[in-house]
């Protein structure tokens, strides 16, 4: 579907604006010295004569070189993304699953002070005393003498 001229120029006049805002935001930031813009012919003279003696499939196996390595840094990137994600579910689904503290009568919480609640611990049995087949009783039946 064809748009009309005022849409099109409506569109060229908005991305003016944005190209002139974005010229004097870098305006801001560039010094005003005297010097300037021979450093920026400078600059372009010195690398249209590296790139005169560069050649060519070495600037491309270079450009090969750095996006490999934007490539890998992407994929470390969402991995390592996708990994906090997965750690951040499973900490905010282990803090659901805990019950709330609720407070008692005097408005303290019941719910221990730390952050991982200690194991109970089960006070051990005391030690049964063996009969020895010989009708001996105590610690004396396990190592077989008699008195």
């Amino acid at each position: 579907m064809a748009r009309s001229t005022a849409e099109i120029q409506a569109d060229i006049a908005l991305t003016r604006h944005a190209i002139e805002a974005h010229l004097d935001a870098l305006q801001a930031r560039i010094p005003r010295r005297w010097w300037t813009p021979y450093a920026v012919v400078g600059g372009a003279f010195a690398a249209g004569f590296l790139f005169a003696q560069i050649p060519v499939l070495r600037i491309l196996v270079l450009m090969g070189a750095g996006a490999r390595t934007v490539h890998t840094g992407m994929s470390l990137a969402t991995t390592l993304a996708a990994t906090q994600r997965q750690v951040g579910d499973w900490v905010r689904a282990r803090n659901e699953r805990r019950p709330s503290p609720e407070p008692n009568s005097e408005g303290a919480s019941t719910a221990p002070s730390e952050a991982f609640p200690r194991k109970r611990v089960t006070p051990a049995k005391p030690a049964r005393e063996h009969a020895a087949p010989g009708g001996a009783v105590g610690s004396h039946a396990l190592s077989g003498s008699r008195a």
